[in-house]
């Protein structure tokens, strides 16, 4: 016998998008139901080794309006400075906490550490949590998106009066929604590693491209930065077998000395890089939500900050518009800044990566442009920041 049930919202998907969402909802009068394909169970405690995450300013301000900011902040190195730079080239920007009168530009957190705090709120709530669950089909009606899920080995029914489709890039649920997404495949990896310092690095952020590819080294709490390096594909192997030495010493050659001697290197893990997004964003009470949407390079470290923008847009239309409208209106509101956000960021990557005389002139030309004219650095520096509409 199947099992009936309804919610008011449906999220599929127990990533990072798919709990702060959950947790945003607590303060509007919704029932609500988090759907995750793998066992919710407490992430495994920082170590050396952890990955980390970029925090735009407005990313800050939106945890901290959902009560989650002041569990996270003592562990967040906060960025003061930005160094844009190109290797070899005269070409540089710098970007300042203190000339834009705010705390930090962005802060820098291991992903573990923001795990940890959405799962203690989720404990906390009175959220259903379905996990192990995976939903098998969607049927749409006049009135709310029908699941099929199977759990446990039995089948079950759940109405929802709106469904949020956040189960990642590729996404299972927008397949069966029968919405085609378009993916572009970059041909570069990112290796990511920590590395100790013998200097402090006085939170600052440097982003260095490099004939061999964009390099970030992202300050993290003590004497520790987090190195994001994107290289093409093909050459990930050669870097990936490479002692810790040699590593080190290729890092030190291709970012330099402006964080002195890089002492330390921990384990490299190697990410390929492809952008996923679609043109829709909902069919009928569906919403294709975060990186099911928008999947994008890490060059300026704007996915997860775009996807918590997605979050906040998505909870002002919960809060002010009718629940059967909010599935169209998140059409509107989002489309401009997602299409932007993404536009700016492949912008970026083809930019920058390649050594094609004419293009090394004017991206450098434009740097350097851009760190004489106040008024418009402090325009780009508040799109990075997450703080223009």
């Amino acid at each position: 016998m199947i099992n009936y049930a309804t919610t008011d919202i449906a999220i599929v998907g127990g990533g990072l998008a798919g709990l702060t969402l959950a947790l945003g909802l607590r303060s509007l009068n919704f029932k609500v139901t988090l759907i995750e394909a793998k066992p919710l169970v407490k992430p495994a405690e920082r170590h050396f080794d952890s990955r980390c995450l970029s925090l735009s300013f407005g990313t800050s301000q939106i945890l901290q309006k959902l009560n989650l900011w002041e569990a996270l902040v003592k562990d967040a190195s906060p960025i003061k400075q930005v160094h844009v730079s190109d290797r070899g080239h005269c070409g540089m920007v710098r970007l300042s906490a203190e000339q834009e009168n705010i705390p930090a530009l962005g802060y820098v957190i291991e992903m573990p550490l923001l795990a940890e705090a959405l799962w203690q709120q989720l404990s906390q709530s009175n959220i259903e949590v379905r996990s192990p669950a995976t939903v098998t089909a969607i049927e749409q009606t006049e009135h709310h998106a029908r699941l099929t899920i199977q759990q446990n080995q039995s089948i079950c029914h759940l109405d929802a009066k709106l469904l949020i489709c956040a189960d990642g890039a590729q996404s299972g649920l927008r397949k069966l929604l029968g919405i085609k997404a378009q993916e572009y495949d970059y041909q570069q990896s990112a290796i990511v590693a920590n590395v100790v310092l013998n200097r402090a690095h006085q939170n600052i952020a440097y982003e260095r491209f490099t004939t061999e590819g964009p390099l970030a080294m992202l300050p993290l709490t003590g004497q520790r930065s987090a190195a994001v390096w994107v290289l093409p594909s093909a050459q990930i192997p050669q870097w990936m077998t490479l002692s810790d030495a040699q590593y080190l010493v290729e890092l030190q050659r291709i970012f330099g000395y402006r964080l002195g001697k890089l002492l330390q290197v921990g384990k490299r893990e190697a990410f390929p890089l492809k952008r996923v997004d679609t043109d829709i964003l909902t069919k009928g009470h569906a919403i294709i939500f975060g990186s099911a949407s928008h999947h994008i390079h890490p060059v300026a470290g704007q996915g997860f900050n775009l996807t918590m923008r997605d979050i906040s847009g998505l909870l002002a239309l919960l809060a002010e518009v009718p629940l059967k409208d909010v599935a169209g209106a998140y059409q509107k509101s989002r489309q401009r800044d997602q299409q932007r956000t993404i536009s700016i960021t492949d912008g970026l990557v083809k930019i920058f990566s390649t050594d094609a005389l004419p293009m090394v002139l004017a991206r450098n030309f434009a740097l350097q442009k851009l760190e004489r004219l106040p008024m418009l650095k402090a325009q780009v520096g508040r799109v990075m920041m997450g703080l223009s509409s």
